[in-house]
Order: structure tokens, then C-alpha cells, then sequence
């Protein structure tokens, strides 16, 4: 019986997605990243530049992967035919996500395991920005690691802007009590 349990703990275990390593942003960088995604995407696509994809990724599935990432918001990013500002930059290799708005970097190694650099732009002024290494060097992990990080820089803002709050932050319900002798 031990046995049994133990295989299908392993089973398990292997078939759940490993997550990419994501170190950024701060989170009133994100929010004021999301506000001006919102903002941008009213008037049509936002522009996306992809750097260094890796072989067999081309930057229209990047796009599409990024927008995927985007929860709550119905995005969609173009290469081309958008506004120049804001834009979003995904530059596969090392480097710094703060520099990436400033300008193209050297072209770098992109190597296993894979890393991401991600910011949100506008002008040469960064909004938000990201760094992440995917959890392995297979495709499914680096568009993996494309979607987590548009989700993690453009986090959904719902409850914040349209949670339930009938009475505010001033009334809040809860329940107690005591036992004893």
C-alpha cells in the first residue's frame, strides 16, 4: 500500500509544470505598468519588440504568448503597425531589464538554462521590468516562462478595482468567540 502511494505521489509530481524563476517587479511598478497597458490597448495593438528569440520561437508566437500572459485584459501585442509607445521588449539572453528601454543590447548567449529579460517602456523611461530563467531548455518551458512573465509584470488588478466592497474598508464582518470553563 506504501508503495502505491509513493508512486503516485512520483506521478504526480512529474506532471506538474515546473515554474520559471521570476525575480521582479516591484509591485507599484506593476501596477502602474498594468495602468498604462490598459491605457494603451484602447486605441489598438501595443507594440512588442522581441530580442534573440530562440531558434524555432519566431517573435509572432512570443507575441502571441505574451498576450496570453495578460489575464483580465484583452491584449494583443504586434511587431509592427502599433503606436512606438509604450511598448513592451523581451530580449532573450543576460543582461539588465532596467537597461532595456535605453536601447538594443549586445546580442548574447542564450544557452540553457534560458533567461528572459522583460520591461515595459515608455521612451526611453522604464515602468516595470523583469528578469526570468526558465525552468528547463525544452520549448514548453521557455513559452512557459514568456506567459508567467507578462503575468507577473502586468498582474490582474480586479479585486483591486472591481472587488466586492459593499460597505469599504471601514465595516468588516467577522465572527468569534470563546469556550471555557
Amino acid at each position: 500500500m506504501r508503495w502505491t502511494a509513493l508512486l503516485a505521489c512520483l506521478v504526480v509530481g512529474g506532471c506538474a509544470a515546473v515554474e520559471p524563476d521570476l525575480v521582479g517587479p516591484f509591485a507599484a511598478d506593476a501596477a502602474a505598468a498594468r495602468d498604462r497597458l490598459m491605457e494603451a490597448h484602447r486605441d489598438g495593438p501595443v507594440r512588442i519588440e522581441v530580442r534573440s528569440a530562440p531558434t524555432g520561437l519566431p517573435p509572432a508566437r512570443v507575441a502571441s504568448l505574451a498576450a496570453t500572459g495578460v489575464t483580465g485584459l484583452s491584449v494583443r501585442f504586434a511587431l509592427d503597425g502599433a503606436p512606438p509607445e509604450p511598448r513592451l521588449v523581451l530580449q532573450f539572453g543576460g543582461g539588465d531589464p532596467y537597461a532595456l528601454c535605453a536601447g538594443p543590447a549586445p546580442e548574447s548567449d542564450t544557452g540553457a538554462p534560458l533567461r528572459l529579460l522583460a520591461a515595459f517602456c515608455d521612451g526611453p523611461r522604464t515602468i516595470a521590468a523583469l528578469a526570468g530563467t526558465a525552468a528547463g531548455p525544452d520549448a514548453r518551458a521557455v513559452e512557459r516562462l514568456v506567459w508567467r512573465a507578462t503575468e507577473r509584470l502586468f498582474p490582474d488588478d480586479y479585486e483591486d478595482r472591481y472587488g466586492l466592497r459593499l460597505f469599504g474598508d471601514r465595516i468588516r464582518f467577522g465572527l468569534s468567540g470563546e469556550f471555557g470553563f
